[in-house]
């Protein structure tokens, strides 16, 4: 699932930034497998975190408002559809990273889309 420049977008309910961090929190078993119940949910084996950014947002209407400071959002903010945003409070972007889509939707959060990005020399 790892491709460079593309970024997977997940929208996410949750009720509050600490059951978010639980979703993504990341659990050893005897044999050193990782897993969380993000990866589980959607059948990701690995993340790689330092290309994963997180935000838990409240108050935030727009889709500009929302993805105002995610890295390298001006390259594909124009593909993010127009959705509910009050229907979400939560994203999760996975940069160089292009999920199958085998699983849509669980119970908290939804995969949106991958989009393709481009590393602007006014990004970290």
């Amino acid at each position: 699932m790892e491709n460079p420049q593309k970024v997977t977008l997940f929208l996410g309910k949750f009720s509050s930034q600490k059951r978010l961090n639980s979703f993504l929190e990341e659990h050893y078993d005897e044999d050193a497998e990782v897993s969380s119940e993000f990866m589980e949910a959607f059948q990701i084996e690995y993340i790689d975190h330092d290309f994963q950014e997180v935000d838990f947002y409240t108050n935030k209407t727009s889709k500009e408002a929302i993805f105002k400071d995610f890295s390298y959002v001006e390259s594909f903010i124009k593909e993010i559809p127009e959705l509910d945003w009050k229907a979400y409070n939560s994203i999760i972007l996975l940069y160089n990273f292009k999920y199958p889509g085998t699983i849509k939707e669980t119970k908290n959060v939804k995969f949106i889309a991958t989009f393709e990005y481009k590393e602007e020399a006014n990004n970290p």
